[in-house]
Formats: C-alpha cells, sequence, structure tokens
C-alpha cells in the first residue's frame, strides 16, 4: 500500500466531510461545517491511497508549549489495518 500525506486545500473539504459523516451522525467527533474547515484548513494534514482521501487530522496550535489534536479521522474500511 502506497499512502501519501498531503495539505488538502478548500477544493477536498467536501471529501473530507463524507469522509467524517458517520462518525458526527452517532457522536464520535464534532461537525465542522464548510466554512470552519475552510478557515482553518492551514492546520490539516491528510492522507491519500489510491487518489482518494482516506483520513484527516487537525492540529491546532494554541502556545509554543501548548498544542490540540482536532478532527482525526480515518474512513471505515481503513482502520485497524496492519
Amino acid at each position: 500500500m502506497s499512502f501519501q500525506l498531503f495539505k488538502p486545500l478548500p477544493k477536498d473539504i467536501k471529501e473530507m466531510q463524507t469522509i467524517v459523516l458517520d462518525d458526527v451522525n452517532n457522536g464520535n467527533i464534532l461537525l465542522r461545517d464548510e466554512a470552519e474547515m475552510a478557515t482553518t484548513i492551514r492546520s490539516y494534514t491528510a492522507l491519500k491511497f489510491a487518489n482518494q482521501i482516506v483520513g484527516f487530522v487537525a492540529l491546532h496550535i494554541h502556545t509554543p508549549q501548548l498544542a490540540e489534536i482536532r478532527s482525526l479521522i480515518i474512513r471505515k474500511d481503513f482502520r485497524r489495518q496492519e
């Protein structure tokens, strides 16, 4: 398997929202609307496999000593892979 880490662009937001939808609906992760994701897109790192986004995470830096991992999600069919 060949994965690629990349910095997503606003054009990737719809695909990212699709990946996270089930986990938003079951309460595992908070909804981030398109406007919020667009505003914070620079804090995201995404993972691609076969030209499709299979996961992403956001790192929100509060201070030089404090950061928060946000929106960590992996597409369901890629979870628990060895």
